[in-house]
C-alpha cells in the first residue's frame, strides 16, 4: 500500500492478524528471522525454552530477552539436570539457562550431547544453543545429530560469525539456520510461537 494509506487502529490490525494466522513483525530482521525459524523447524507446541550456552553472559541475555518476548524459561526436569551434571564441570550451571562453560572446547561432543538431553526434557518445547569463538566441524556434527533426533525446534546462535568458517557453512549446508545474536534468535522463536498459537489453538501449551 502507498505510504499513509494504512492509517487506522493498530489494535484492530493486530486482532485481525491473530485471527488469520499472520505473524506480525516490526522490521526486516524480524521478518527474515521469523521466516528462517518457521521454514526450518518443527511446529513449536508451547512457549517453554531451554537455553544452553558456552558463555554465561549470553545465557543470561538470552533468558532476559526470551521473557520480554513472552517466552518462558522453566526449571529443567531432574533427570535432565542429572544428565547434564555428568558433562558440565562443577563451576558451570545445570539450571535453565544452562552454562556449559568454555570447557566445551575440550570435548567437541559436549554441545551436541547437551542439546540431545535438553530436547528430551518434558518441561521444554524448544532448545537453543549459543556458541562463541568455536570453529570445529566436529561440534556441528554432534549438534546436527541431536537436532535430527528431536521433534522439537532446536535453534543455534553462533556469535563468532564468519570466524567460525567451515563449521558455520557445514550447518548452513545442512539446512540449519544460524542466528548471529540472541536477539535475532528470539525474533525467530517469537514468530514461531505466534504461528503455533494460531494453528494449535487450545492445544498450545503456554507457561
Amino acid at each position: 500500500s502507498h505510504t499513509g494509506a494504512l492509517a487506522g487502529s493498530d489494535k484492530v490490525i493486530d486482532a485481525v492478524f491473530k485471527q488469520t494466522g499472520v505473524v506480525r513483525v516490526r522490521d526486516m530482521d524480524e521478518l527474515v528471522d521469523a521466516a528462517l525459524g518457521l521454514g526450518t523447524q518443527p511446529l513449536i507446541r508451547g512457549n517453554r525454552v531451554g537455553i544452553l550456552s558456552v558463555a554465561g553472559g549470553f545465557a543470561v541475555e538470552m533468558a532476559d530477552l526470551s521473557v520480554e518476548a513472552g517466552l518462558a524459561v522453566p526449571a529443567l526436569d531432574a533427570s535432565t539436570k542429572e544428565g547434564l551434571s555428568k558433562i558440565i564441570p562443577y563451576y558451570g550451571s545445570t539450571n535453565n539457562p544452562v552454562d556449559l562453560t568454555a570447557r566445551a572446547l575440550e570435548n567437541l561432543s559436549w554441545p551436541g550431547g547437551c542439546v540431545a538431553l535438553a530436547a528430551k526434557d518434558p518441561n521444554l518445547d524448544a532448545v537453543v544453543l549459543i556458541l562463541t569463538a568455536m570453529r570445529e566441524i566436529e561440534i556441528c556434527e554432534g549438534i546436527l545429530k541431536a537436532m535430527r533426533g528431536s521433534d522439537k525446534p532446536v535453534l543455534i546462535c553462533w556469535t563468532a560469525g564468519e570466524v567460525a568458517g567451515a563449521a558455520l557453512e557445514y550447518l548452513k549446508d545442512n539446512g540449519v539456520p544460524v542466528f548471529p545474536s540472541p536477539k535475532r534468535m528470539v525474533n525467530a522463536l517469537h514468530g514461531m510461537v505466534q504461528y503455533a498459537k494460531y494453528i494449535l489453538r487450545d492445544e498450545f501449551s503456554e507457561a
